[in-house]
């Protein structure tokens, strides 16, 4: 439970330093335009027919604005008769898994390792967090806080932490076993 604390921690002051250190080289950019989210009519099951998965208005380019810099993405095998990309930075400290259609996927998941030994690849991974939280819900101000304030709460609890945002969930969860810490978005229909 100390580990997690401590883990947690450090990822909350990194963010922290992220946050009051954004215009100093280096760091990651904010984006210069917020796209506008497609408003869709949710499909409904056909009586014998698999149902259309949930798509949550945002495209595969989207995700990855600015996380490319970081993670090598490639094809990947289908999950579900959905397309998944997948791929990692370099030290294999963070992965990112898309799935479904390039121009408005169903789910991505972002895992990144919160090493309480490496301070750059803590403030890199957490910096990762950050764009992707931006990226995967760009209406949403107060994203970036959350994150922080969530990952402080799992790491004293254990326990994960859920969000809907619109028509997006977005939970964030400690994988103590590993080190690592895990947020997924996908429709709030899809839980």
């Amino acid at each position: 439970m100390t580990h997690k604390i401590v883990a947690s921690l450090i990822v909350v002051i990194s963010l922290f330093l992220l946050i009051n250190c954004a215009g100093t080289p280096g760091y990651i950019k904010e984006s210069v335009s917020q796209k506008e989210q497609d408003k869709r009519e949710l499909p409904k099951p056909i009586s014998g027919k698999t149902a259309k998965p949930l798509a949550i208005g945002i495209s595969y380019s989207q995700i990855m604005e600015y996380l490319d810099q970081f993670i090598s993405m490639s094809k990947s095998s289908d999950v579900r008769g959905q397309t998944r990309y997948m791929g990692q930075t370099s030290d294999n400290l963070a992965m990112l898994e898309i799935i479904g259609n390039k121009e408005d996927i169903s789910q991505a998941t972002l895992m990144f390792a919160v090493p309480n030994d490496a301070p750059n690849i803590l403030v890199r991974n957490s910096a990762m967090l950050l764009r992707f939280m931006k990226n995967i819900a760009p209406e949403w101000e107060s994203g970036s806080n959350w994150s922080t304030s969530a990952l402080k709460r799992v790491g004293l609890t254990g326990k994960p932490e859920e969000i809907i945002i619109g028509d997006k969930s977005i939970k964030l969860s400690i994988i103590a076993s590993l080190g690592f810490v895990s947020v997924t978005v996908k429709h709030k229909k899809a839980i």
